[in-house]
């Protein structure tokens, strides 16, 4: 309860609740080993944050408005917002990767008297997976800065995929996207359709289960019987989009630990491994 105290006065403070700056109120955290308390006080961390939230809409409505920070890990999300200033009653940053919890969000917010907007943010994979490990590296660097957190690469890679899929089926919201894959200047807001050529699913790409049904003398189609449903086919290509992100994510921790950035061990937490 003390914990939580402290996080929902950072967040009355602040008018942010963020995951990120509740973790290090945990006992414990500060004090554990850097490549694996994330991972660990996460579950926690995010009971926090729940709680904290219903708090924060059971306080009377003052804007009437609910900004949700979306956008996977490394997108620039704060640097966003800075450029943004919104007026709302709280802003909510969270990755907005999942459907089902998105449905549970907007009801909440507006049984609270409240509408939803959304700010989503667009940094290309690399781009910010890059941005996650630099800004580890700082934090590490820099004891006087944030805590060094590790995200590992599977989890970045589903988050920005879950962002965008969310992102590009949102309805009955309002949605401002911001392209942040230039330099702070270059920050500007786009259209949906803009995003959608961008998607991270691509129609043309095969997960692992789909390629293992092809036929061994063409790969042009399944072998009979195997034919998937829509959604079965929807999966198999966001299987291939986690894998190609998840091979780019590899490629820069590599860089990284090739050149003396990362330790062996930091680059196989980034890993997941």
């Amino acid at each position: 309860q003390q914990v939580e105290d402290l996080a929902f006065d950072h967040a009355k403070r602040t008018r942010i609740v963020n995951t990120d700056d509740f973790r290090p109120l945990i006992p414990g955290y500060n004090e554990a080993d850097p490549l694996t308390r994330d991972t660990a006080f996460h579950p926690t961390a995010s009971a926090i944050t729940t709680r904290v939230l219903e708090r924060m809409l059971a306080e009377p409505p003052v804007t009437g408005k609910v900004l949700v920070l979306a956008g996977g890990g490394g997108s620039g999300k704060s640097t966003a917002l800075r450029v943004f200033s919104p007026e709302a009653d709280l802003i909510f940053d969270t990755t907005f990767s999942y459907p089902e919890y998105v449905d549970e969000l907007r009801r909440k917010i507006h049984t609270s008297g409240r509408k939803i907007e959304v700010l989503y943010v667009h940094r290309r994979f690399p781009l910010a997976f890059k941005n996650i490990v630099r800004r580890y590296i700082d934090a590490r660097e820099n004891h006087a800065g944030d805590s060094p957190r590790i995200v590992p690469l599977s989890v970045a890679a589903s988050a920005h995929i879950g962002a965008q899929e969310v992102a590009l089926g949102l309805k009955e919201t309002e949605i401002t996207i911001m392209d942040n894959n230039g330099s702070l200047s270059d920050l500007h807001d786009i259209p949906l359709a803009k995003l959608a050529q961008d998607s991270y699913i691509q129609t043309h790409e095969t997960g692992k289960n789909e390629t293992e049904n092809r036929s061994p003398i063409t790969s042009e189609s399944p072998r009979r019987g195997s034919r998937g449903t829509g959604e079965d086919r929807q999966d198999n290509r966001r299987s291939g989009s986690q894998a190609r992100l998840e091979a780019e994510g590899r490629a820069i921790i590599e860089d990284y630990r090739s050149r003396g950035r990362l330790t062996d061990a930091e680059a196989k937490a980034f890993l997941g491994e």
